[in-house]
């Protein structure tokens, strides 16, 4: 019998499987990597059993098979009976559209989607060359006070730029890095780079936390937190002045493993932040096991400031929750001068975005900081 109460969904879900049993076969052998997170505790077997196949025969999509035949339209047909949101689903497309049916249903996708599919292949090639000869670099983008007189921060952003394929943006090759196994090597030159450039910042005189982002996958690698400590104190940095932003498409409070590298992260004195909050799988309790410092508001909800009603309430009650729980609130995405106001009222306590600056390199950041620095050194003065 399945271990956990399926969802409504899985009558959905149980009945289309049903009617299509006679297209599964037992290559497709594998357990969506975002169902099992979704729903801790379900099993492969509990899903063919809801579906009434043979316990050899489970779901599709992650079994790297080259065989498999389902359509677009099956698929996309599972992943509403999951209750996917349209990051999740759009991974399980990238998944299953090079062995899709030929001639199947493509009308599911936009025909900019499916040529960023199609590419895929050249994506993944790409970034393992990337990566081997280390041709990916960084830029930062710039952390402000809510009233942005004050650099507070500054976040690390991985760039590529393929001499085949161009400029290939982070939102593109960071899921196929998660998907293929290469998101812990990218995940390391990322913050090796990054703590190297804070070290020459801070010989310079320019003490700047840094934020750098981090995958799920590398929390859960052997020795991550001794790893991420050794490599502050190769470059002499501060724990307080790294901070790592984690996104909150994966429930981490529901892992062991992840769960020890935060608290080994932590006791060095480590900062934590929950980035894109309000779009994954945030939740009172995860904030209370996560114990992080910041959360970051999404963009998605700062763009639609000031106009819209819903917007501007999720940003509130996402900034009154953070204070209450004693953590720093982050606006991302923010653009225009109304929006830094009302978050700046609502209580906001930092913000990013093109309004301040947009991402830029290593040596315009090091300007940009120097600059503020004697701002601020005039400021001091003129006071005394």
């Amino acid at each position: 019998m399945p271990s956990a109460t399926p969802p409504p969904a899985y009558a959905e879900l149980r009945e289309f499987l049903r009617a299509h049993r006679a297209r599964l076969r037992p290559q497709d052998v594998a357990l969506p990597v975002q169902s099992r997170r979704r729903f801790p505790g379900l099993r492969a077997e509990d899903v063919a059993e809801l579906a009434g196949v043979s316990t050899k025969w489970y779901l599709l999509f992650e079994n790297g098979s080259a065989k498999r035949r389902f359509s677009l339209a099956f698929i996309q047909r599972v992943a509403s009976a999951l209750q996917l949101g349209p990051r999740e689903r759009a991974r399980y497309l990238r998944l299953a559209l090079p062995s899709a049916v030929e001639g199947g249903p493509r009308s599911l996708l936009t025909s900019a989607q499916e040529a960023l599919l199609r590419r895929r292949p050249a994506v993944i090639r790409g970034l393992r060359r990337a990566l081997a000869r280390c041709q990916l670099s960084l830029a930062y983008q710039p952390i402000w006070s809510a009233d942005g007189t004050r650099i507070t921060g500054v976040e690390a952003l991985l760039r590529w730029r393929s001499a085949d394929l161009g400029a290939v943006g982070p939102g593109e090759f960071v899921p196929i890095a998660e998907e293929v196994g290469l998101i812990r090597a990218l995940g390391a030159f990322a913050l090796r780079e990054a703590c190297q450039q804070s070290g020459r910042w801070r010989n310079a005189g320019l003490e700047i936390r840094l934020c750098v982002n981090i995958s799920p996958i590398q929390l859960r690698s052997k020795n991550f937190a001794r790893d991420v400590r050794r490599l502050l104190e190769q470059h002499g940095l501060p724990a307080h002045q790294l901070e790592l932003e984690i996104t909150e498409y994966t429930p981490l409070d529901t892992d062991p493993v992840t769960s020890a590298a935060l608290e080994a992260l932590r006791r060095y004195g480590i900062r934590i932040a929950l980035d894109d909050f309000g779009t994954g799988f945030g939740s009172y309790r995860s904030l209370q096991q996560l114990r992080a410092h910041a959360i970051k508001i999404d963009r998605s909800f700062v763009a639609n400031l000031p106009g819209d009603a819903s917007s501007l309430a999720i940003c509130r009650s996402i900034t009154a929750l953070a204070h209450d729980l004693g953590l720093a609130v982050v606006a991302e995405g923010v653009e225009h001068e109304d929006q830094r106001a009302l978050l700046q009222a609502i209580g906001c306590d930092e913000m990013q975005g093109y309004l301040f600056s947009r991402p830029v390199s290593a040596e315009q950041c090091t300007a940009l900081l120097e600059s503020y620095a004697l701002n601020a050194h005039r400021e001091a003065s003129g006071n005394e």
